[in-house]
């Protein structure tokens, strides 16, 4: 399920993008880390995971150099 960034409340937050639902890990923590003020890591953060949850599906996407 892709991940997005939005505004909650005074932070920035890694949601799930079906149900706007704080993304939260296998063992039940937000992957977010409590969220920031700023969207800028966020966003980064998103993107990483996002492609990490791809690769493990089987999509093939190249590494960075």
């Amino acid at each position: 399920m892709p991940l997005i960034v939005r505004k909650r409340r005074d932070k920035y937050r890694i949601l799930e993008s079906e149900t706007g639902r704080i993304a939260r890990g296998r063992t039940g923590k937000a992957l977010d880390g409590g969220g920031r003020r700023s969207p800028t890591s966020l966003r980064k953060q998103a993107a990483a995971i996002n492609i990490a949850q791809a690769r493990k599906r089987g999509h093939e996407i190249p590494k960075p150099k």
